[in-house]
């Protein structure tokens, strides 16, 4: 090893062992499966898991700069397999939090924009019978709402001999109106209709039930109601938004299970009360605005409101509300939907905080970054990195030029990569290769390239995501780096028989000899590091000894000759030059050395 590759690192084993860490901790991984990471993203084998722990706790006895260039480009590699695996996750979240989000809203848009309904209220004192029922009666029962005026046992009546018993059951069983009653009932006509029944119970001040309100469903859809969907959401008891009822001077008539949740009231404190219990106290006059603006618009939206809890919490919420319309068309009240939106803009400020930490990393990482869009087989430029545009030169709007990158392929790599990507598209998500790339000033640079490929449900590929980063230099060096040891291969092999290299630690103790060993003193490399002691002569060991301390402090030493014998028995005279080699720290680890076999000179000399 050259003592150049040796004393050329630039960082500190403390900044190593916080990196390996950290890695292994963001990775989640043990260390017997760190070290087989590092060999996938390196190729080739590298530190044990025991050797990457002693480097992470600082136990290590002797560092090797060639295991810490290893060590470092592997937490290169795989940290940025881990930062693009999490970008391409947290996109996949975003996208599937936003469909599922669509989705809701517009099952409840159907919900409430299709929805037919008869709104009722039956008393129970003084005296059973209908305060009212809506005109939708007609239509569902075929009645008029006069016939159940007149007559309070008609909506018993009219239900379906087989379904009766259920219905006395629910009547009996506490009156439990916590869920809907699906049964059937007969029309006027001697045809079935299958109703859903929502009932609301309302107490007087004692707690005694006095009245029943409700709503009732045609969900046999035979006929569809007259639209009311704001006010039919207002009455469905098991919405997941709150729902809240007021009349017309603002007094609550109604409030469900959800508003119960999300204000603290339940239905038996609040209703009664006027609506500004839960209006903010800086907004004073509230609902006679709203109740003025909706005199003339049918729906009042707020996106984002606040609202008064119980305990006096504000609350983040959308509301949107409707006047209620009887049968003559006459305003009766108001329905407002409330929705709660802290998690919606806590999701808001977690989206813009991920979108400014994803456009510093982006802008901060090295290689740039790149989408297309994918159609019937064809690739759509749809974002290009300013990196790319750096690297390679080109304005943004020519790398949106259809074919531009194509266009611009090495002709010796296109083929290949043309041929290769519609076949690997439709099986694989993950791609990555190297290829030249020509530069806006006509040269070609080496380009490493990783894409990522994003299907729809059905595994169709919709849209390809990647990064690339400028190598032409890495692959310089590494060219050089072949050719420089070539050189070194070729000079070594033609002196071999007069030549051989070696180092030692600190300790003295020898770690490697070049098998050229054999060649100058007869013995195996193997021998010669357990036994070389033994094959120096007594004359020249305390010269030896001398050389080796000066160069351990750190003294570079001129050549020196001494004495050792060959396995045949004979005496060799060695000229050896020894360098000593030092850490970042300038701490001396080790000594290299080259002996040449002098003999036939110094005996001609003689």
């Amino acid at each position: 090893m050259r003592q150049s590759d040796l004393t050329s690192k630039d960082s500190s084993g403390e900044s190593l062992a916080q990196d390996l860490l950290r890695v292994k901790e963001r990775a989640s991984l043990s260390w017997e499966s760190l070290s087989r990471e590092f060999h996938r993203v390196m190729g080739e084998e590298g530190p044990s898991n025991t050797t990457l722990f002693r480097y992470a706790t600082g136990r290590v006895r002797r560092r090797n700069p060639m295991v810490e260039q290893y060590v470092r480009d592997a937490i290169h590699k795989i940290t940025i397999e881990l930062v693009q695996s999490e970008l391409s996750e947290s996109k996949t979240r975003l996208k599937h939090a936003e469909h599922n989000l669509s989705q809701t809203e517009e099952r409840f848009r159907k919900m409430v924009e299709h929805a037919k309904e008869i709104i009722f209220r039956y008393s129970l004192v003084p005296s059973p019978g209908f305060d009212y029922i809506s005109p939708a009666v007609s239509d569902i029962a075929g009645y008029s709402p006069e016939e159940y005026y007149a007559n309070p046992e008609l909506a018993m009546e009219i239900v379906h001999p087989d379904d009766r018993p259920i219905v006395e059951a629910h009547l009996k069983d506490d009156l439990d109106f916590s869920e809907p009653l699906t049964i059937r009932w007969t029309h006027k006509d001697g045809t079935t209709v299958w109703v859903e029944e929502s009932k609301v119970p309302l107490y007087d001040e004692k707690g005694v039930l006095i009245a029943i309100e409700g709503v009732v469903r045609d969900v046999s859809d035979r006929k569809k109601a007259e639209k009311d969907a704001l006010y039919l959401a207002a009455l469905v008891e098991s919405s997941d938004d709150a729902i809240v009822g007021t009349s017309t001077d603002a007094v609550i008539v109604s409030w469900n299970k959800a508003a119960e949740k999300l204000f603290g009231y339940t239905a038996e404190e609040i209703i009664g009360q006027h609506i500004s219990v839960i209006h903010p106290a800086d907004e004073p006059g509230l609902f006679k605005r709203i109740g003025k603006k909706l005199m003339t618009d049918n729906v009042v939206q707020f996106d984002e409101t606040v609202r008064i809890a119980k305990d006096g919490r504000r609350i983040d919420v959308s509301i949107t509300t409707s006047r209620i319309i009887d049968h003559r068309s006459q305003i009766i009240g108001f329905s407002g939907i409330v929705r709660d939106i802290r998690q919606h803009i806590s999701r808001d400020r977690e989206l813009r905080e991920f979108k400014r930490r994803l456009e510093q990393v982006l802008h901060s990482s090295p290689a740039g970054t790149y989408s297309y869009k994918i159609e019937n087989g064809d690739f759509k430029p749809t974002f290009f990195s300013k990196q790319i545009i750096e690297q390679l030169g080109y304005e943004e709007e020519e790398c949106f030029q259809p074919n531009w990158w194509i266009s611009n392929l090495h002709p010796e790599d296109k083929k290949k990569i043309v041929e290769r990507y519609p076949e690997s598209l439709w099986e694989q998500d993950n791609h990555r290769g190297e290829y030249r790339f020509r530069h806006k000033d006509g040269s070609y640079r080496w380009i490493h390239d990783r894409a990522n490929i994003i299907r729809d449900d059905e595994g169709n590929p919709v849209e390809m995501v990647g990064s690339l980063l400028d190598i032409s230099e890495s692959k310089r060096k590494d060219q050089a780096l072949v050719e420089s040891e070539e050189k070194y291969k070729r000079l070594v092999e033609g002196i071999q028989d007069e030549f051989f290299l070696y180092s030692h630690d600190p300790d003295g103790h020898f770690t490697y000899v070049s098998p050229s060993i054999t060649n100058v003193l007869g013995y195996s490399q193997k021998e010669f590091l357990t036994h070389y002691v033994e094959y120096l002569t007594n004359d020249d060991m305390a010269d030896v000894v001398r050389h080796t301390q000066q160069a351990l402090r750190g003294q570079r030493q001129p050549p020196y000759q001494y004495s050792i014998y060959h396995k045949d028995g004979s005496v060799r005279t060695l000229k050896v030059t020894e360098v000593p080699v030092s850490d970042v720290s300038g701490k001396v680890i080790a000594v290299e050395g080259i002996a040449h076999d002098i003999t036939n000179f110094t005996e001609i000399s003689h």
